[in-house]
């Protein structure tokens, strides 16, 4: 077999398929899915400046939220920067979409004291299929901001 043939797809090298290099998450059909995948950014940072480098932190949740809003022509969303977790509450409620567990344990509880972690734990399970505590980040020193 050439090797054009056992790596079939550009950039492939350990040939894992066309399905590896599109956005995480189960692709079901749903048009809400890339949607609720596009907000977990946004709650990952909020609840990261609960814990840490709240001014860097809030940005890059404000920035993301512009991304979200621009990327699905949402205004709502543009128009609340200052009221994230109400608007993303609004969109959600309105749209009915099914939140990824990080996104629900942020917008249950924004101000709980360990919120920080419990969403850092849920996007790893969901970006990786490990809790944090098994990736290989936690075994990586953390760089100070």
């Amino acid at each position: 077999m050439s090797p054009r043939r056992r790596h079939p797809h550009r950039g492939d090298g350990l040939n894992l398929g066309p399905g590896a290099f599109g956005p995480p998450g189960p692709d079901d059909g749903d048009p809400h899915t890339a949607l609720a995948w596009a907000i977990q950014p946004v709650t990952y940072y909020l609840a990261k400046a609960t814990a840490q480098n709240l001014p860097t932190n809030l940005l890059k949740a404000r920035s993301a939220a512009v991304g979200l809003a621009n990327t699905f022509g949402l205004r709502e969303v543009r128009d609340s920067l200052d009221n994230l977790p109400g608007a993303l509450r609004n969109l959600i409620a309105e749209r009915r979409i099914a939140p990824l567990d990080s996104t629900a344990r942020y917008l249950d509880a924004p101000t709980h004291p360990v919120i920080a972690q419990a969403v850092r734990d849920a996007v790893f399970v969901e970006n990786q299929g490990l809790p944090f505590a098994l990736s290989a980040v936690a075994v990586l020193p953390s760089i100070p901001n």
